[in-house]
């Protein structure tokens, strides 16, 4: 893991998988906090939500991950 990957990148990860669960394929790095369309919302959305289901608050998106994990 790299020591420079940050929440904002986890959440991206989290998106990603929730998005392509869907049945959806998306372009590697895509930022899903740039989304426009309904279904990559959603997918941000709930990954938000799980972040802060584990963690018990709501994330840091400029916090490096080793400041989490």
């Amino acid at each position: 893991m790299q020591h420079n990957t940050t929440v904002k990148d986890k959440i991206n990860e989290i998106a990603r998988e929730i998005y392509e669960i869907a049945g959806h394929t998306i372009r590697p790095g895509y930022d899903f906090f740039q989304a426009q369309n309904l279904e990559e919302l959603t997918a941000l959305d709930q990954a938000l939500s799980a972040w802060k289901a584990i963690f018990g608050r709501d994330a840091d998106l400029e916090a490096t991950w080793s400041d989490w994990y």
